[in-house]
């Protein structure tokens, strides 16, 4: 992977090679990323999730091979970098592997008359924190039915220009939801969207380094950048998301001036190019 290099990495840099996060910093993660990756009150959670196993009834394993993910999880979390390769977020990716590890540690030894207790708690905390993922999921799916249907009503197989003035939901407590979210016409209608993950090392689709598109790494934050833009007519549709229709101002005063307002649904609008 890191022999082979990358050819499109010369193209786009955001201004560091390798990031890594101090020890302290790692270990409040450990405690924070398993549930979120903003809330860090979640970090009381997780200091119960260590405690309730003793007050369960369970103590540590003496069968040495179960120190081996839990051990091999540590080493990964404690060396890794917060970003390498233009990759954010590659230390914290495991995460969500470290309370299995962690209860794998320990075998069940005594039943206190209290333990029963624990154990009701620990299953009310599981679900407790599962319940907002399950919320995010039902209010995510009733705030996006504006965008689906506007999918159902765009051409296939087009090319298309996301433009995401407004990546926060009003209703999902995940942070940035909507960034990346033109890419659902790509998945759904067999075309290609920008900004598109093909800049990235990993992936199965790639831009050829002579092919690359204006729309690099970074652009999906900074939508109005459209602006200096030299070739916006490469796009056949606009994908655009905003609380406010005057942003059909600042895109007909860049070269994507020669693009209709086709469809305006919600908090989606769809400029069209003009035949």
């Amino acid at each position: 992977y890191i022999y082979l290099g990358d050819e499109l990495g010369s193209q786009y840099g955001y201004g560091v090679d390798v990031m890594y996060h101090t020890v302290s910093e790692k270990i409040i993660n450990l405690m924070v990323f398993p549930w979120s990756i903003l809330d860090k009150s979640v970090i009381y959670f997780s200091i119960i999730f260590l405690i309730l196993p003793f007050l369960m009834g369970y103590s540590f394993s003496r069968d040495l091979k179960k120190i081996i993910p839990i051990f091999i999880f540590l080493l990964i979390w404690f060396a890794l970098p917060h970003f390498i390769n233009k990759t954010y977020f590659i230390y914290e990716r495991y995460s969500i592997l470290f309370f299995v590890f962690y209860y794998l540690l320990f075998d069940h030894k005594k039943e206190y008359f209290y333990s029963k207790y624990f154990k009701v708690l620990f299953f009310i905390l599981v679900f407790y924190l599962m319940l907002e993922d399950y919320k995010n999921i039902f209010l995510a799916k009733k705030e996006t039915t504006d965008f689906s249907e506007v999918i159902e009503v765009l051409p296939s197989e087009k090319r298309v220009l996301g433009l995401i003035f407004e990546p926060i939901s009003s209703s999902v407590s995940i942070p940035f939801t909507y960034v990346h979210f033109a890419s659902w016409y790509q998945a759904q209608k067999n075309g290609w969207s920008d900004f598109n993950f093909a800049w990235f090392h990993p992936q199965i689709v790639r831009y050829k380094p002579s092919k690359t598109p204006e729309v690099k790494p970074g652009f999906e934050w900074t939508p109005q950048h459209v602006q200096y833009l030299n070739a916006c007519d490469n796009y056949d549709i606009l994908i655009v998301r905003a609380y406010d229709i005057s942003v059909r101002h600042l895109i007909e005063h860049s070269t994507c001036r020669n693009y209709t307002l086709s469809v305006h649904h919600g908090s989606w609008l769809i400029f069209e190019k003009n035949k």
